[in-house]
């Protein structure tokens, strides 16, 4: 007959199968976790540079769909102030620097709009500047009035692009800070204005990133019908720009669009670009493309990404102009959002959950439980099966005598004991009691 192994080596090896399998199980899950935060333009390859943060490799996130956005229950993070923003604040732009988050703005009082500053430990919370604004309008200039600020920290200073409002159109300036707070306007013109027929009407909505030596902007601009494009725009310096040839390099061409685009937030990686932008002027909302080489875009299928509110909360007549800033692996997105004409406020939305809420089920502990849950079974039956081979077949239980008898006196016994009560004999001497 074939010898059985131990009963020592069957567990040996159940156990061993059984840590086999559940490592494979975790590599599975690792991988589709990666791959779920790795798809599309995959920016975790490289830094990155945006127009309202630095970051870093692997804080890249997949491609936003509208369910990804959560936003605050805090909203609106900044609401209007007094005197120069009494009525409306929107396009904020936020930079994270020693652990302060810090906001450039537009604030208005009636349609007169400057630039304000605030700051915040969290994000949520935000102080004002005691001095704001702290950049403002040129009465008797091209710039009469601000907006859609953008601020990059670039070496020793902060720079700016806005939009200028002027007795002839909307053109883009630039201005520069020591600190963020103490701004000297760059000359006495704008820097960027349509030469082209379609931007010949009006420039607008500045994004600006660096790469390498060189400035990137990305604009939209009119003809004088009023239907915004996106272009964009090349600069060693920030001040002197070259339009690329190949402008517009977006248009308003599905329904939700209406007739613009007007570009405000980009990201720039190793593998690609992510463009966030507005669109619409009857239902503002935020889309979201992406492109490899800057030039050539495609939207996303998801869009708008970020929507207005439910009927009667604060932002369920539009969200626009939304910048992103990550900070330790949380992206948010700051935007304006208003109720009612002219009544922007400044809202916050977080790609995923925030910190500290529930995190929920994610697909790879899922594929993990739903692989996992089958094999343990299948483990507990086979270990079951080895043991009961082990032990042999099953037989039929044989009564237990009452009493057992001494084959030697004859004496009876009780039948727990292991010897003759009256002749002392061991039974197991003389083979098993009858």
């Amino acid at each position: 007959m074939k010898q059985r192994p131990p009963f020592a080596r069957v567990i040996a090896a159940s156990v061993a199968l059984t840590v086999a399998i559940l490592s494979g199980i975790a590599v599975v899950a690792s991988a589709a976790g990666s791959l779920a935060q790795s798809s599309h333009a995959e920016f975790r390859t490289g830094p990155r540079t945006a127009l309202d943060a630095s970051t870093s490799r692997g804080d890249s996130l997949p491609s936003p769909t509208a369910a990804n956005w959560v936003k605050s229950p805090a909203n609106p993070v900044l609401g209007p102030g007094t005197g120069w923003e009494a009525d409306w604040v929107d396009s904020p732009t936020v930079l994270y620097e020693g652990g302060v988050y810090k906001m450039w703005y537009q604030g208005c009082a009636g349609v007169q709009c400057a630039i304000g500053y605030a700051t915040s430990s969290d994000g949520v919370v935000w102080t004002r500047y005691g001095s704001n604004p702290v950049y403002t309008a040129d009465a008797s200039g091209w710039d009469q009035n601000l907006g859609n600020p953008v601020v990059i920290h670039d070496g020793a200073e902060y720079k700016m692009w806005y939009a200028g409002n002027g007795p002839t159109a909307i053109e883009i300036g630039y201005a520069t800070s020591p600190d963020g707070i103490n701004w000297r306007r760059f000359g006495s013109a704008p820097v960027l204005r349509g030469l082209a027929s379609w931007d010949s009407a009006s420039t607008s909505t500045p994004v600006v990133i660096k790469e390498g030596a060189m400035y990137t902007m990305y604009f939209s601009g009119h003809s004088g019908d009023y239907t915004y494009r996106m272009g964009r725009a090349m600069s060693p310096n920030g001040f002197n720009w070259t339009e690329d040839a190949a402008n517009p390099l977006m248009s308003p061409d599905v329904s939700w669009e209406e007739s613009r685009v007007h570009p405000t937030g980009i990201i720039v990686g190793s593998s690609g670009y992510d463009l966030y932008y507005t669109a619409s002027f009857s239902l503002p909302q935020i889309g979201h493309a992406t492109s490899v080489d800057g030039r050539a875009w495609t939207k996303d299928v998801a869009n708008p990404i970020l929507r207005v509110g439910a009927s009667g909360s604060w932002d369920s007549a539009g969200v626009a102009v939304g910048k992103t800033v990550t900070v330790g692996g949380v992206t948010r997105m700051y935007f304006g959002g208003e109720s009612a004409a002219w009544g922007w406020r400044i809202g916050m939305a977080t790609y995923g959950p925030e910190p500290g809420s529930s995190p929920g089920v994610s697909g790879s502990w899922l594929l993990a439980s739903v692989v996992l849950v089958p094999i343990l079974v299948v483990l507990a039956v086979i270990s079951a099966l080895l043991i009961r081979q082990q032990e042999g077949p099953v037989l039929p239980r044989l009564p237990v005598p009452a009493f057992l008898t001494c084959p030697y006196c004859g004496a009876v016994n009780p039948p727990d004991h292991g010897f003759c009560m009256r002749c002392g004999r061991v039974f197991s001497a003389f083979g098993p009691p009858t």
